[in-house]
């Protein structure tokens, strides 16, 4: 079983993926699928079935029962085009202590819960009037704040939930200078199966009733009320470890407005000293690596990945940061 699952899972890394239906904007909440931390991204985003990250909130909530210790994470992106994207967020599995009571009563249960912050936005915009006579330089903002929560009902199954709250900046734009904000709500339901020793099944429906809601009253001469809705995303995924130094992952995301896409990603240790990462995100390549460190007699990892965009005049490299507690 072992064994044919792991030629599954190297066959679906190396399937040829460019068969799949790739089309990347659009639509709002883009900053939410690009991915984050450069553990994942370095693995082509395929990371809906990897429990073992402090990022377990973002990608799949009902991985947070199985993480065995708390882990701080912080992230950050050396983007073009005037971009940032940054996560600063803490996990832990919460276990509480099993007397022969409540074993017996059968009322323990493992469980889970995160909190991070996503922010991201572009800087340096050229601002214009109607005009067309130059207004000064402007930025904007995106923010998803995340609260997860996971139980763990079986020893091999848990199921959980993100709730984001939503905050979009557009600073200088309304007719008195002030900033043009919109605040939105969404939902994240995941589950996680570990049905072997070393493999786990992931899915996740992302983004259920994730919105911006604008209103242009006070920008235009006729403002409306405009509503964007977040393409609800569903995740499916496996990862399976060979031996204690490999990991493979692949998953398809079905975007609901973009139709099927691919992702697969490899994750090797050596010596539990440096890591090598290599992926497949849609339709392009990343990388990534990883040195494993001791930080006030803490386990912690500094990692760094590329992500080949084409559509890109360069591509998007990302920093992490994370500390087990």
């Amino acid at each position: 079983m072992k064994r044919f699952v792991a030629i599954l899972l190297a066959f679906g890394f190396l399937f040829p993926t460019w068969i799949f239906a790739y089309d990347s904007g659009g639509y709002a909440g883009s900053f939410l699928r690009m991915g984050l931390g450069a553990r994942a991204i370095g693995m082509g985003n395929a990371f809906t079935a990897v429990p073992q990250s402090a990022f377990a909130g973002f990608y799949n909530p009902g991985g947070l029962p199985f993480l065995e210790s708390p882990q701080l994470a912080f992230s950050g992106g050396i983007l073009s085009l005037d971009r940032t994207h940054n996560y600063v967020g803490f996990s832990t599995h919460l276990r509480p202590p099993t007397d022969k009571e409540s074993i017996h009563s059968r009322k323990t249960f493992d469980a889970g819960f995160s909190i991070g912050w996503v922010n991201s936005g572009v800087s340096n915009i050229d601002g214009r009037d109607s005009n067309g006579m130059p207004q000064g330089s402007f930025s904007s903002s995106e923010n998803a704040f995340l609260f997860s929560f996971a139980i763990r009902p079986l020893s091999r199954v848990a199921v959980g939930f993100s709730a984001k709250v939503l905050y979009t900046r557009l600073p200088k734009v309304q007719e008195d200078n002030s900033a043009l904000t919109t605040r939105g709500m969404g939902l994240d339901f995941g589950i996680m199966v570990h049905p072997i020793d070393r493999l786990f099944i992931g899915t996740v429906l992302q983004d259920v009733r994730s919105k911006y809601s604008w209103n242009t009253e006070h920008v235009w001469e006729r403002g409306t009320t405009t509503v964007d809705q977040f393409p609800k995303v569903l995740r499916v995924g496996g990862s399976y470890g060979l031996g204690e130094n490999l990991l493979l992952s692949v998953e398809s995301h079905y975007n609901f407005e973009q139709g099927w896409r691919f992702y697969s990603g490899a994750e090797y240790r050596y010596r539990d000293r440096l890591v090598g990462r290599i992926g497949f995100k849609a339709n392009h390549f990343t990388f990534g690596l990883g040195v494993l460190v001791k930080l006030w007699k803490l386990n912690s990892e500094l990692a760094y990945a590329y992500d080949a965009n084409p559509v890109l005049p360069w591509g998007d490299q990302f920093v992490s940061w994370m500390i087990e507690l």
